[in-house]
């Protein structure tokens, strides 16, 4: 039986909506002003932190859920992974044929590409079987912010086979953090260092180490009633970032400054303190956290079939409020039609 943390859910939807309302509302082109942008200026121009913490919440339910069930023997790597797939997979499939079809039309239409760099046979084919980046390529393709489901992936397999290093090594002694401080690093150093290479991409695979790790690590510390040593690594955090500022490393840091600080602290006073579990329990966070992962992957279709509607009726909306509540509005409306259809034909399993 999966757990569920109410708040968790709460902060996911939070995360999901910034990343496709705000973050990539820059896919509609044509605008001076984007719509709300006295209210929702933060989120338009650093709102792609968000995935962090997206990764982050991932990292700390997985360890929740899975830690000892892995440690037991409880959970094979067979129906793990396939369960992973079996969740991410048709969604991933049926979301890359209607973005292909609006790309061939958007193409036939303007002569161009609607946001994505690479729109070929090779692409597509990484993107069928969820590795178009994070693996050995890092690029955006076909339904772009998609990207992040291939790396999640990654995540998963990478923590199962730490768990499973360390219930080698540990030998049936406690484990308190484990391992999991190591993809941590890396990640970090690599986000540091802009690596470009396969596995460990800055923009990519990096992030995903730095800030899926981090949600294990801040679980398990939390678990062992050590809620005293994440407060030490957001001390931690905050004198690295401090020291990244003082040496102007060519960094961007707001992304530095939630990763290291803003995020785990969000975590942990949400898991500590019962007012903000209430507030992020409540029933239209829960409602929104429910569709998160509906909501990043259809989004930017809908944003491709937007377009295509405007470059055909010649009219350009998008500074209007208006506008913005249509598209939030279609959004959701296409991300509970999904959820529909994947409970009656597909099952609606659970991550």
């Amino acid at each position: 039986m999966i757990k569920r943390v109410n708040a968790i859910d709460g902060l996911k939807g939070i995360s999901c909506c910034i990343v496709a309302f705000c973050w990539h509302y820059q896919h509609f082109s044509g605008y001076t002003e984007p719509p709300l942008n006295i209210i929702l200026f933060p989120f338009y121009k650093w709102g792609g932190v968000a995935v962090e913490l997206f990764f982050l919440l991932s990292g700390y339910v997985m360890s929740l859920n899975y830690d000892v069930r892995i440690y037991c023997g409880e959970s094979k790597f067979n129906s793990y992974i396939v369960k992973r797939y079996k969740k991410l997979w048709p969604i991933s499939i049926i979301t890359l044929i209607i973005v292909l079809v609006g790309l061939i039309l958007y193409r036939f239409q303007t002569g161009e590409l609607f946001v994505v760099e690479h729109f070929d046979l090779y692409h597509f084919l990484l993107n069928v079987f969820l590795l178009q980046a994070g693996w050995f390529e890092n690029s955006y393709s076909f339904n772009s912010p998609a990207w992040f489901v291939s790396t999640i992936l990654l995540m998963y397999c990478t923590y199962y086979g730490v768990c499973k290093l360390e219930k080698k090594i540990y030998k049936g002694k406690e484990i308190i953090t484990g391992f999991a401080f190591i993809p941590v690093f890396v990640g970090l150093g690599a986000i540091i260092g802009k690596f470009e290479m396969p596995f460990l991409h800055y923009m990519f695979a990096a992030r995903g180490f730095c800030c899926f790790f981090m949600g294990v690590l801040i679980q398990r510390l939390i678990k062992n009633k050590m809620a005293w040593k994440v407060v030490a690594i957001i001390t931690g955090g905050a004198v690295i970032d401090t020291v990244l500022f003082a040496i102007r490393k060519p960094l961007n840091m707001v992304q530095m400054t939630c990763i290291l600080v803003v995020f785990p602290l969000v975590v942990l006073l949400t898991v500590k303190i019962t007012w903000i579990q209430q507030v992020l329990s409540m029933r239209p966070l829960q409602w929104i956290g429910s569709y998160s992962m509906e909501v990043f992957m259809w989004h930017f279709p809908v944003q491709l079939f937007i377009s295509l509607l405007k470059n055909y009726i010649g009219i350009r909306p998008y500074e209007h409020v208006y506008f913005f509540i249509t598209y939030v509005v279609l959004t959701f409306g296409v991300a509970v039609l999904y959820k529909k259809f994947e409970k009656i034909y597909l099952g609606g399993t659970q991550v």
